[in-house]
């Protein structure tokens, strides 16, 4: 639409959410942006809808892998957040995005910690 500007969400911020989420949660007992013996590999979709005000959804794909191997799991999660009736500046869409990652983060970590057993038992192998 003319004088709407384009949604900013640069994957540098996804990539520092995810890393600081899963430090948080402690959901790993190590995690980094480096080499490891466990890898979540996470593709990410925003999309943005308006039907009388601005819905964000984020759509989170993530596959665990063993270093070296092919995917061992691979999990989907969603989260989605309103956001105001107008949208003036890219600066405002910065909350919604949040809280739709933190929501579909959530749900991503949930999903993982359900199979620890599953995936300590692969570590160990």
């Amino acid at each position: 639409m003319p004088g709407i500007p384009m949604l900013d969400w640069p994957a540098k911020d996804l990539r520092q959410a995810i890393l600081h989420y899963f430090a948080d949660r402690q959901t790993f007992s190590a995690i980094g942006p480096g080499p490891a013996d466990l890898k979540l590999v996470v593709k990410a979709w925003l999309t943005l809808r308006a039907p009388d005000r601005y819905l964000y959804r984020v759509h989170l794909e993530a596959d665990l892998s063993y270093t070296g191997q092919p995917t061992f799991k691979t999990y989907a999660a969603e989260g989605e957040a309103l956001g105001s009736s107008v949208r003036w500046i890219t600066a405002s869409d910065q909350e919604p995005i949040d809280e739709a990652t933190a929501q579909a983060l959530q749900q991503l970590a949930a999903q993982i910690e359900q199979d620890r057993d599953l995936i300590i038992k692969g570590t160990s192998r």
